[in-house]
């Protein structure tokens, strides 16, 4: 079997794993094949006293085709969260309500920023 690596952002070598640290994930199988995808807080923007920070999901697969190498990678939006010093919300795309726990599980920035407001 292969040889784990961690890094910052992903990992030297890997032979047939997964690896998670509940924020970034990382799948690679058997050396073909390599996926990452972390859910993090974007750029904060702040109107009057509401600050609105989207919930951001960077994706990044890279797979070895032929005698090549094909990467692809995607950066969405899955949520918003709404801060205002009366109240803290959360949307999702649809823009419907979801708790603030389902972000704060995934972004760990995100819990220290509603913790200082």
């Amino acid at each position: 079997m292969g040889k784990i690596i961690p890094h910052t952002v992903g990992l030297a070598y890997c032979f047939f794993c997964s690896i998670t640290d509940g924020l970034t994930t990382i799948k690679v199988d058997g050396g073909i094949t390599l996926e990452i995808e972390e859910v993090s807080a974007g750029q904060p923007i702040t109107v009057g006293e509401i600050m609105l920070l989207p919930i951001v999901r960077t994706s990044i697969s890279c797979r070895n085709v032929n005698s090549g190498i094909v990467c692809s990678g995607s950066k969405n939006v899955v949520g918003t969260v709404i801060i205002s010093p009366k109240w803290k919300r959360a949307l999702n795309v649809a823009g419907e309500e979801v708790p603030i726990d389902q972000y704060t599980e995934q972004v760990v920035e995100l819990k220290e920023m509603l913790q200082g407001m």
